[in-house]
Formats: C-alpha cells, sequence, structure tokens
C-alpha cells in the first residue's frame, strides 16, 4: 500500500490546477509547436501523442500460434488481444477515428473505435476494444471511454520498452473519463518549460474479489528545455478504490472518500473502512518519481531516464532506490536505416524496501490485502509484464526480480521494417517464498521475530530469457497494406521451453 505525505501531495495538487489554467491560454500546444519551421530534434522530442486531427481506419487480421503456451513477448504488451494459455489465435479487428469538427474550429471532436473479433482453442470472442470520445479545445483535451493511452519516456521507444510500471500497453483499455493536456504544451510562452498533465477516473470490471472498483489516476511531467540538453521530472499517483465487497457490502465511495483519495488521506475513522485504511490511506496506491535527460544533436537524440516505483510510504522516502527501472536510449532521426530506436533497461524489485539481512520483497509490489486481484484487469497485468499475474491464484506471483531488456527498430528498406525484443531476468518468485516460519512484513524500525526463519532467496531463482522479431513488409504503399511476420522463443527454467509465430496482414489509411 502506497502512502504519499498529505503536507507533500496538497501543495502538489493546487499546482496541477495552476498548470492547468496556466497550460489553457499559454503558448502553442505540442501539435502547434510541430507546424512550425524547427530541426527534427526539436520537433521529435515535444511531441508526444501521435497526430490528433487526421482521420484514419486500420483493418488486421492475425494468426498466431506455437506450443502449448505461447511465447512471453508474443502476448505480453499487446493490449490484452492474445490469450496466453492458447497455444492458438485468430484476431480479426477494425479500429477507427472520425473527425466531426472542421480544422479551423476552436474546438475539436473525435470518436474512435476498434472491433476485435478473437478464435482461440479456449474461448472466443467479439467485443470493442476501443470506443471512445475526444473533444479538445486550445491545449486541454477530454477523452471519455476505452482508450489507449501512450506512457514510455519517449513517443520513439514506444512498443520497445518492457513496459511502464503504472500502466502499459499489456491489459486491455479500461472505461475513464480524463481531462488532460494536448502532449506536452508550452507554459506561458516561456519556449523552454513544458508540462504534461493527466487525471482521469475510470471503473473496473465486476468479477472481481471487490466488484466494480474505481481507479483514479494523475500524473504532472516538467520538461525544461536548455539548448541540446533537456530535463524531464515527472510523478505518478494512482489509486484502486471503492468497489462492493460480498461480506462488507459496499466499500467507501464518497465525496468526501474521494477527496481522500485524490490528497492521499486516511480513511473516515466513522466509515466502513477497514481499520489499515485508516491508519494509513484509503484504496490500493502506487505512484512512481520520474527523472531523464535528453541530449539531441542534429542527427540524433540520447536518453537516460529513472522510474522509481512507489508502493508505500518507505519508498516515498528512498528506503528502496535502487528498485524501479533505469533506461538508456539512442534515437536517429534518419529514415531506411538498419537502427532507428534502441534501449536498454534495467529492471530491479528485489528489496522492496526489506531491511538488509531480512526477507526481501516487502512491498509485494502490484499485490494488495484488500483487493486481492492486485494492480491487474482482466487478469492481465496493468503495468510491467515481467510481473507474472496467475489468473487461477488472483494475484501476482513473481515481483522479485531483476531483468535486462534490450528494444530495437528500425528499416531494412523503405518498404522492410522490423522491431526485436531480447529479455533476461532472474526470478524469485514473492517476499512469502522465502519465508519458513515467521512473516514477512518487518517494517524498518520494528523488532524482528524470534520465530523468523527464511531461505536464501539463491534457492528460489528462476531464470528466463525471452525474444521477439517482428518483421513489416509493405505490399502496396498507396494503401499502406502490410503483411506481418512475428517470430517468439522463451528458455530457461522459469517459463521452459516455448516457442510460436504470428503472421497478418494489415491495411490502413
Amino acid at each position: 500500500m502506497f502512502l504519499y505525505k498529505s503536507r507533500l501531495l496538497l501543495p502538489a495538487n493546487l499546482f496541477i490546477v495552476i498548470i492547468l489554467f496556466s497550460t489553457l491560454y499559454s503558448g502553442a500546444s505540442a501539435q502547434e509547436i510541430s507546424n512550425k519551421p524547427m530541426s527534427d530534434p526539436e520537433k521529435e522530442d515535444r511531441i508526444i501523442e501521435k497526430d490528433a486531427d487526421a482521420d484514419f481506419y486500420r483493418f488486421y487480421s492475425y494468426l498466431s500460434g506455437g506450443t502449448r503456451e505461447l511465447p512471453f513477448w508474443l502476448y505480453a504488451n499487446r493490449h490484452g488481444l492474445l490469450r496466453p494459455e492458447s497455444s492458438l489465435n485468430f484476431i480479426s479487428g477494425f479500429e477507427s477515428k472520425t473527425r466531426f469538427t472542421g480544422r479551423d474550429s476552436k474546438i475539436d471532436i473525435r470518436l474512435g473505435a476498434e472491433l476485435v473479433n478473437r478464435f482461440s482453442d479456449l474461448d472466443n470472442t467479439i467485443h470493442l476494444q476501443q470506443l471512445y470520445g475526444i473533444a479538445r479545445y486550445r491545449n486541454i483535451m477530454l477523452r471519455i471511454g476505452n482508450f489507449y493511452r501512450m506512457n514510455d519516456f519517449d513517443p520513439a521507444i514506444e512498443g520497445i520498452t518492457s513496459g511502464f510500471m503504472i500502466e502499459s500497453h499489456n491489459a486491455t483499455p479500461y472505461p475513464r473519463i480524463s481531462i488532460e493536456t494536448n502532449g506536452f504544451v508550452e507554459v506561458l510562452q516561456t519556449q523552454k518549460l513544458f508540462v504534461r498533465f493527466r487525471y482521469s477516473d475510470g471503473i473496473l470490471e465486476n468479477n472481481r474479489t471487490i466488484s466494480s472498483p474505481y481507479l483514479h489516476q494523475k500524473s504532472l511531467q516538467i520538461r525544461a528545455v536548455f539548448n541540446r540538453v533537456s530535463v524531464q521530472l515527472g510523478i505518478f499517483h494512482s489509486v484502486m478504490w471503492a468497489g462492493r465487497d460480498d461480506e462488507r457490502g459496499q466499500l467507501p465511495h464518497s465525496f468526501n472518500d474521494y477527496m481522500r483519495v485524490v490528497f492521499s488521506r486516511p480513511a473516515s475513522e466513522d466509515s466502513d473502512a477497514s481499520v489499515s485504511e485508516m491508519m494509513n490511506r484509503l484504496g490500493n496506491s502506487v505512484g512512481i518519481y520520474e527523472a531523464g535527460l535528453t541530449y539531441r544533436a542534429s542527427g540524433f537524440r540520447l536518453m537516460g531516464y529513472r522510474h522509481l516505483f512507489l508502493e508505500d510510504e518507505f519508498s516515498v522516502k528512498f528506503q528502496s532506490p535502487w528498485d524501479g527501472i533505469w533506461g538508456l536510449g539512442l534515437i536517429l532521426y534518419e529514415n531506411n536505416v538498419p537502427i532507428r530506436a534502441i534501449i536498454y533497461e534495467h529492471m530491479n524489485s528485489i528489496r522492496q524496501e526489506s531491511r538488509i539481512g531480512l526477507p526481501q520483497g516487502r512491498a509485494n509490489f502490484y499485490n494488495h490485502g484488500i483487493y486481492t486481484e492486485g494492480w491487474s484487469y482482466r487478469d492481465r497485468v496493468m503495468g510491467n509484464p515481467l510481473f507474472t499475474y496467475d489468473p487461477e491464484e488472483n494475484r501476482v506471483i513473481n515481483n522479485v526480480i531483476i531483468a535486462h531488456h534490450l528494444g530495437i527498430s528500425g528499416d531494412f528498406s523503405e518498404r522492410v521494417s522490423y522491431r526485436a525484443k531480447f529479455t533476461y531476468s532472474r526470478n524469485y518468485g514473492i517476499c512469502r517464498d522465502q519465508i519458513i516460519s515467521g512473516g514477512c512484513n518487518i517494517i524498518p524500525g520494528a523488532p524482528v521475530p524470534d520465530d523468523l526463519q527464511f531461505r536464501s532467496r539463491s534457492e528460489l531463482r528462476q531464470d528466463r530469457l525471452s525474444w521477439l522479431i517482428d518483421l513489416n513488409y509493405i505490399l502496396l504503399p498507396s494503401h499502406n497494406l502490410k503483411l506481418h511476420l512475428s517470430l517468439a522463443a522463451d528458455a530457461g527454467d522459469f517459463f521452459g521451453q516455448r516457442i510460436g509465430f504470428m503472421t497478418g496482414i494489415s491495411i490502413a489509411r
């Protein structure tokens, strides 16, 4: 359970409100900036969201198969489209986005949808993967519905990272209402300071232990540009709360409870919340501190970033400074080159605020005592997929991890592009797997129980190596008709030997 210090969060929320209104009437948005004459490094560095004005449609059809279970990167970070437990998936989908206002209109209104039909040897389904509306006025945008969201540090590495730790591309999108800036926007025509702000509230599925809980999310990112160097800082705060328990009934969900969620306050003593929520904070909260540095040259940009995952009060105080993700990336501006983007990430979730010499993984990332399915949606981890969720146990069963990840994208020719992922990880289960007697949750400063006995983390170690290669060939450039081929495999004790493929076709405008 993640706890923010209230005296820190209150001014942070007030600052967010100030930023929201200042960007409404500030300088150019990311889209407007992209239309100004400037160097490619400046344009690509400041555009975070894809072109929001263009109408488009896309039809795709994919067939995947392999061993009894699909290899990891064939299904992970694909928005929950493929069933990993199935050796065969046949997917067809149609996605479109339409603009309903003229380009000269001050208010931009769009509707989007994605209809998916899946056949597998486990189940068949036809469903709306996305259905959303967007209304934008100046630099502020309102989104309603189910939609994908970009969260990686830089748009050029989207799709080749291991996945953002709060909301990656691993799970299907959940319904929400979101107000946000239109990408990074300039503050008060400074030409040096840019911000991106998001504030959303949604609801998760009803077939959970706590049915239909709400999900509150907000984030603020600030980018300062100094000639060729830009510095980026951000904070992300997400809370799963409310919902209905079969035994306790409706959990706290009043407006007063919502304010406690927004400002990360304990539950009211006269509410029906649990004792732990009255002592700590209401709901299941996670967060991220983000820090990054980008250097832009005439033909490339080099970036480094740090995402510190926040699960409880001690992570906020930097008790486990190595937990989270470190990333280093290189982006080339030239097209039709073998390497356009390359990213290396190191993820560490070993300590999790544990005291030195005691069982590691104390914070139990992505799991929660009340919301027992933890940080998941429709049997998929919403965050980084290297954390393993077991639908049968309804919880994350592997969150003590050290991982190295390499992602690459590029072009072999004008018509042939690719992306590749290679991930090696050492996996140690969860903290309680180390326990022989006693318990895991020994907070800093508390006495160590006399009956505590635990096995070495090395006794639980299971290695895994997962790789993926995606190839795309443009058959008809005028219609953007493409052939797709993916090959993936796993090796090591964690998954065993798995291999699979995916092939398909898509057409888009």
